[in-house]
């Protein structure tokens, strides 16, 4: 129980002292120090700090001030809204905090810094998802995508909201997808899992929104272009853990074009949804 009570943030003594309260009986200062093996002192802190907190209530009698546990109940209830009000508290500050810092992101660069062309992106799905939203925001002409879709990705309701946006400002967008057998979509904020043939009702939507959609049974690479100028490479290597996949971004236009000329090639080999129903 100790252990319980310490990753509620409790101490060790104050863990102490809490269980022998739990007993519910009406205790001196002394007899609990007897009983959590704690010195007088530091208990008195202790009690106090619960009497302030309303986990227990302080009793004085003709003869000596006792101590006496609420129930728990009611104590759980406490430290639930309690620690819902911090993490609350927390998430406001760390908002504030970094709505403040935002504007300097890159405000200090000097003139003469080095242009990066090349660039390796590490870590969590998450960490590179990101990176990968960021170009697709910077886009304003064309993105040019070629996926993939292995068992264990997933195409997400943002990643559709993001592309929809890039449309709807004129921007063409088209994605030539190499299918498995099983694919897995997050749609308000749930995981569904298809087969293939049922996946192409999905796909027709994403085509309704101007998406421009064909598929593939070539072996490629997860590769896009961002306004034939940047692109992103999604290195994937199923041996390792998806902490330690990377992925690389070049920004040489040179090399854009010559990948996007092969995906041309790619597309005009591809068939439509309709030529697979």
């Amino acid at each position: 129980m100790t252990e319980n009570l310490l990753k509620l943030g409790f101490t060790e003594k104050e863990a102490k002292v809490f269980l022998v309260l739990l007993r519910g009986d009406l205790m001196a200062a002394s007899d609990v120090a007897k009983e959590a093996n704690i010195r007088r002192t530091d208990v008195y802190d202790i009690l106090n700090q619960f009497v302030k907190l309303g986990y227990i209530n302080e009793i004085d009698t003709n003869r000596i001030t006792m101590f006496q546990m609420i129930d728990p109940r009611i104590i759980g209830d406490k430290v639930q809204d309690d620690t819902i009000r911090k993490a609350n508290l927390q998430a406001q500050n760390a908002k504030s905090v970094f709505d403040n810092l935002f504007p300097l992101y890159k405000s200090k660069l000097s003139s003469d810094q080095d242009f990066i062309n090349i660039e390796l992106v590490r870590g969590h799905n998450k960490h590179r998802d990101a990176k990968f939203a960021e170009y697709t925001k910077q886009s304003k002409n064309e993105i040019l995508l070629m996926v993939k879709l292995e068992n264990d990705g997933m195409i997400s309701d943002d990643t559709d909201k993001m592309i929809s946006s890039f449309i709807k400002k004129g921007g063409i967008y088209k994605c030539i997808y190499q299918p498995s057998e099983y694919l897995k979509f997050v749609e308000q904020n749930k995981l569904v899992t298809l087969s293939f043939k049922e996946s192409l009702e999905i796909f027709k939507k994403y085509e309704k929104n101007g998406e421009q959609i064909k598929f593939t049974t070539e072996s490629i690479s997860n590769i896009a272009i961002f306004d034939r100028y940047t692109v992103y490479f999604n290195i994937f290597e199923p041996v390792l853990p998806k902490h330690k996949r990377s992925d690389i971004v070049v920004k040489n236009k040179e090399l854009a074009t010559f990948l996007a000329n092969t995906f041309e090639f790619y597309w005009g080999n591809s068939k439509k949804i309709n030529e697979l129903i």
